[in-house]
């Protein structure tokens, strides 16, 4: 309707190019936000996602992995599906696969990585890939915490990707909670070069986009 609508504004010279396209594409981001919310709210009413969240951010090596950890020995809910210990974690990670997987995934796809500083695309959150991965992530959440009162999801990622997510925040469907432990950069930085090889500055760098963002 907003098509033809500003066709035959345009063709009046009733209205600009800029302003339609403008239009538009607000239009455009309306309709993807409401449909997020749509998907969100079916999985609430169908009882596969609890509308409490409980989100540990931070950036890696910060020790989300030691507080999420300790969360669950006071009984909030780890995922079924957490991923593996490694000689770098070896306590594990208290961390969803699944959602790891779908974070992994979709940085790919907007050609970018956890480890690299440099900022996404502006309005990343955006189009079908974005559309898609909130999408896959209310599955994965329904899936790695089915039947739980309170999950708590850990991922670093989500330090960069939580602004996909806001139409989600901003429903009010959901009742979420952020914790955010910090550590010093340089031990951070200490820390990731020992463990992933990267150089210092990088990882410095990583920890202001981390925390910032």
């Amino acid at each position: 309707a907003l098509v033809f609508l500003h066709k035959a504004l345009t063709l009046f010279g009733l209205i600009s190019s800029p302003l339609r396209d403008e239009t538009l594409g607000g239009s455009h981001r309306l309709v993807q936000c409401l449909q997020s919310q749509y998907q969100l709210q079916s999985a609430l009413i169908g009882g596969r996602l609890s509308r409490r969240l409980v989100f540990v951010l931070g950036m890696h090596r910060s020790g989300t992995s030691a507080l999420t950890g300790l969360l669950t020995r006071f009984g909030l809910s780890g995922p079924v599906d957490p991923l593996p210990a490694n000689p770098d974690n070896q306590r594990g990670f208290f961390e969803a696969y699944s959602i790891y997987n779908e974070n992994e995934v979709f940085l790919a796809r907007l050609s970018s990585h956890w480890s690299s500083s440099l900022p996404l695309e502006p309005d990343w959150m955006y189009g079908p890939i974005a559309s898609q991965w909130r999408a896959n992530l209310i599955r994965s959440f329904a899936s790695s915490f089915a039947d739980t009162d309170l999950p708590l999801i850990k991922d670093p990622r989500f330090c960069i990707l939580l602004p996909g997510l806001e139409s989600w925040f901003q429903s009010g469907l959901l009742q979420p909670a952020f914790l955010i432990p910090v550590r010093h950069p340089f031990e951070v930085a200490n820390s990731l070069y020992k463990s992933q090889g990267l150089a210092y500055q990088q990882c410095l760098r990583l920890w202001l986009k981390s925390l910032f963002l």
